[in-house]
């Protein structure tokens, strides 16, 4: 199984998490004229009680975007960026991720 990716104009969800993602494979794969398009926000929704998500800026190991830890499953987690050029990358062995974790970035804005 890999992880699920919904793209729609302003948002990428992904869902079904067990394996490493970035940002620049979903944007040529769906949408080359987004890939110079600011991120709005990052939101972590956990599936049950101590789902972790780390996400990095353009490598794993390099600054970390979202270093989160899930109290329970209802604790969301969003961190905004008002229109930053970003490029997330999921490193899923850092993480934990339960079957209903989802992650949604939203795109759009700019300073």
């Amino acid at each position: 199984m890999a992880n699920t990716i919904k793209f729609t104009d302003t948002v990428i969800t992904l869902t079904s998490i067990d394996s490493d993602w970035n940002w620049y494979d979903t944007i040529t794969a769906y949408a080359s004229s987004k890939v110079g398009v600011p991120i709005q926000s990052i939101q972590f929704r956990p599936g049950a009680t101590d789902d972790v998500c780390i996400i990095y800026n353009e490598t794993i190991g390099e600054a970390r975007l979202i270093d989160v830890k899930a109290a329970d499953e209802y604790d969301d987690k969003v961190r905004y960026f008002h229109g930053v050029i970003l490029k997330p990358v999921l490193d899923y062995s850092a993480g934990k991720y339960s079957a209903n974790s989802s992650i949604i970035i939203t795109l759009g804005g700019g300073r």
